[in-house]
């Protein structure tokens, strides 16, 4: 016997159908959505804690990175092909302070080079310095002689001659004979005072040692009347060459 079938009442209503859970699965996409935008911030956020445990979190890294050298020189180096006009100006500055201080010293050099007041005859100075010094006689009735005053011989004639070529006997004293000396040489080379100033003049104490220092040795002396009431004392070198030049002329 079959079973009775249930009414329309006792009928339960259909279950839903797959696609109508499906269709309304959109709705939540929003939520999923936000889930997985987190996700790969922390996933990121992971990647730079991984590459290095001591590194400052990226989030507070607000350096930038130092641009990479391409050129393989060194900052100075790019510095000097750049130009740095810094350093040119100090250089120039340099130059310029160095070249004031040259202008300088050539000016003060020609003004005390032409300043000078009085003009130096220098062949004038030097024949004064040959025979112009301090009169260190000390002999009783002579003077130095003022002027250079050589001679050369003829046979026993004497005769003027320049001091600055050869010569023979050259003055180193004068005086005025005493009275009462004949002027001839016996009489005046009998004289004391002639013969203390004019004969062995040469030594240690005497008046060409005077005039001369220890060189007074290498001259013999003697005493030459020119006629006219002086006389003057002589001096040759002792081992009769010619004597050149001024020796024992001293100015006044």
């Amino acid at each position: 016997m079959s079973e009775p079938r249930p009414t329309a009442a006792e009928y339960p209503p259909p279950a839903p159908e797959p696609q109508a859970a499906a269709a309304a699965a959109p709705a939540a996409t929003p939520a999923a959505d936000a889930h997985g935008d987190e996700d790969d911030r922390w996933n990121s956020l992971g990647a730079w804690g991984d590459s290095g445990g001591d590194r400052t979190d990226a989030r507070t890294d607000d350096r930038l990175p130092a641009p990479a050298n391409t050129t393989g020189m060194t900052r100075r180096e790019r510095r000097l092909q750049e130009g740095d006009t810094g350093s040119n100006m100090g250089r120039l500055i340099g130059m310029g302070i160095a070249g004031l201080v040259v202008i300088g010293l050539v000016v003060y050099g020609a003004i005390w080079l032409f300043s000078g007041d009085e003009s130096t005859d220098l062949a004038s100075q030097s024949m004064a310095e040959d025979y112009v010094k301090e009169c260190s006689l000390d002999q009783e009735g002579v003077g130095c002689v003022p002027d250079p005053t050589c001679f050369t011989t003829d046979g026993d004639t004497m005769i003027d001659a320049q001091c600055s070529g050869a010569h023979v006997w050259e003055g180193y004293a004068l005086g005025r004979l005493p009275d009462g000396v004949d002027d001839d040489y016996a009489a005046a080379s009998a004289d004391e005072t002639v013969a203390a100033a004019c004969l062995n003049g040469e030594r240690e104490d005497g008046p060409l040692a005077q005039l001369i220092g220890g060189d007074s040795v290498d001259w013999i002396t003697d005493v030459h009347l020119p006629g006219d009431g002086t006389f003057m004392c002589v001096a040759k070198l002792a081992d009769g060459s010619d004597a050149q030049g001024v020796t024992f002329a001293r100015g006044e």
